[in-house]
């Protein structure tokens, strides 16, 4: 994902989900398409906010959500 192979993201500002989840979403994606292996880093938010499209702080709630989950 460092490299910013990512396809297009999904995340659509004038949606109804809040972009955080849509920000989780587009990770989960990422790392399910094989775009992450497992066991790898993710990119530093900054990173992924970037390639997003959104700010860092959304980024770091997202990434809030898989650690809550255990997932980080």
């Amino acid at each position: 994902m460092y490299d910013s192979t990512m396809r297009t993201p999904q995340v659509n500002k004038n949606e109804s989900v809040a972009l955080y989840d849509q920000v989780a979403a587009e990770i989960r994606r990422a790392i399910a398409d094989g775009e992450a292996a497992p066991g790898e880093r993710l990119p530093p938010a900054i990173h992924l906010a970037d390639v997003l499209g959104v700010n860092k702080n959304t980024v770091i709630r997202a990434l809030h959500i898989f650690r809550d989950e255990g997932l980080l």
